[in-house]
């Protein structure tokens, strides 16, 4: 019986010791259980602050393509637009080429400068005047030497000729009457 006691004793000591140790080892399994559920919950966090960020880069990505698109498209039109200014612009070349040194008659310049009224006169200089008109639906400018001017005759007559400033039409007034030969050339960007 005694030996059957000790038995008891040591099988009970060595079951206290197991228990013992199984306790401590379920305390450790608890606190990486504790640490994982931690580390679990703050990767949980930073997913879902990513996939915030994520779907902001999305927004973003969207809004630049929309913009990108927007910019195509207002390059399409201004490259349109200055297509269509070049055609026009050739047109306007080929007015010019048509009419260059074309004579007009007094009337008409008369009429498109308003008798030439000084309300559309938009220049003078020592021997001539420059007014604005309207000549063959195509705005102007019509220089006219002043008839009592002998002095800058030959420099307006080279004018004439060379026409340097492609869009000032040259008319030299050779009588009171305002006999006139002349180059027509249009005028752009007046205000």
């Amino acid at each position: 019986m005694e030996d059957s006691y000790l038995n008891q004793v040591q099988q009970r000591k060595q079951t206290e010791e197991f228990l013992s140790r199984a306790q401590q080892e379920l305390e450790r399994f608890k606190i990486q259980h504790d640490d994982v559920i931690e580390r679990l919950q703050e990767a949980n966090e930073r997913n879902e602050r990513l996939l915030g960020q994520l779907s902001e880069s999305r927004e973003q990505y969207d809004w630049l393509l929309s913009e990108h698109e927007h910019l195509l498209h207002d390059r399409d039109r201004a490259v349109r637009e200055v297509e269509e200014l070049c055609q026009r612009r050739g047109q306007m070349h080929s007015v010019l080429v048509t009419s260059t040194y074309s004579e007009f008659s007094s009337s008409e310049l008369e009429s498109a400068t308003e008798n030439f009224s000084s309300s559309l006169k938009i220049g003078e200089g020592g021997f001539a005047c420059v007014y604005r008109g309207i000549l063959r639906n195509m705005t102007v400018a019509i220089k006219v030497l002043k008839p009592d001017c002998l002095q800058g005759r030959s420099q307006f007559e080279q004018e004439v000729i060379y026409a340097s400033h492609p869009e000032i039409l040259l008319c030299p007034c050779h009588t009171e009457k305002r006999e006139l030969i002349s180059s027509s050339f249009p005028v752009q960007n007046w205000s």
